[in-house]
């Protein structure tokens, strides 16, 4: 905002101000020369006319001086206003461009740390596949799934294993040129052969149709402890041995029966997936 777009109100005090001030100056000044050429005539005359002159002038010069005093501190004040106005705009303006480029560098970081594990399975194993991201979900809630976007035309197949890094995540359930729907094996429908790696017992894990899965068919004499990791065991055709299921958190052993239920939670957090590598190839 300048001077010339103030409100009129505004800027009608302002010019009245202005208008008083050189009304009193011109004032002012003929009146000096005056009395100087009365005092060159009549110099008794003068003395007692400076002396009237200076009481009642100096009053007058002490409120123009205190108009012109604060009329220079208003207009100071808004020009330091209008200053730090536009340095805050454009402190905010940074901010903002900060925050955004702070935001872009976490997903680059995030998207880069999981091509690195990966990688690093690639490494370890030599298991051949195809990165893949995740593109949507099953909205019903009814079937645990995400979509991919590789499909046929990637080498993707029914039934080939998602993993992210070492650790599972489903299988392969339908293909189409270029998507694929995963399975994920908190699916009740879900099935995986496993073992305790520790103990090396043998089961089945399923999945509960929610954030968790049971690994099933373990005999209570086998020896399972809470904590213990749970991989692929390898025997159901599907996933490769050795593959991180998930942490054993609760046993249940029912009195009479034959079998224990062991509680896992899923190294994977089926609801975050948003990169994955489909086995291809495997041993």
């Amino acid at each position: 905002m300048t001077p010339f777009t103030l409100p009129y109100q505004e800027r009608r005090s302002i010019l009245v101000k202005q208008s008083r001030t050189l009304l009193f100056v011109t004032a002012y000044f003929f009146l000096s020369l005056f009395l100087t050429a009365v005092s060159v005539r009549n110099p008794e005359t003068a003395q007692v006319g400076s002396i009237l002159f200076q009481s009642i002038a100096t009053p007058v010069e002490r409120t123009v001086i205190r108009i012109w005093d604060n009329v220079e501190s208003v207009w100071d004040g808004y020009l330091w206003l209008v200053g730090t106005r536009r340095e805050n705009q454009l402190l905010l303006t940074e901010v903002s461009r900060l925050e955004s480029e702070v935001v872009r560098l976490r997903e680059l970081s995030q998207e880069s740390m999981a091509l690195r594990e990966i990688l690093e399975l690639r490494k370890q194993t030599g298991f051949g596949g195809v990165v893949a991201s995740v593109i949507g979900a099953d909205p019903s809630g009814w079937i645990q799934s995400v979509t991919i976007d590789r499909g046929k035309v990637d080498g993707i197949k029914v039934d080939m294993p998602a993993v992210l890094g070492g650790a599972v995540v489903g299988q392969v359930r339908a293909v189409s040129s270029s998507a694929s729907n995963v399975l994920v094996i908190t699916d009740r429908s879900s099935g995986v052969g496993a073992l305790i790696q520790r103990s090396r017992a043998r089961g089945i894990v399923v999945g509960s149709g929610g954030n968790e899965c049971f690994m099933e068919y373990v005999q209570n004499t086998e020896d399972v402890a809470i904590g213990d990791t749970v991989v692929t065991s390898g025997l159901d055709g599907i996933y490769p041995k050795g593959l991180e299921i998930g942490t054993v958190i609760e046993i249940q052993s029912p009195p009479g029966e034959m079998f224990q239920r062991i509680r896992i939670a899923p190294s994977v957090n089926h609801e975050r997936l948003e990169t994955l590598f489909i086995l291809t190839s495997y041993n």
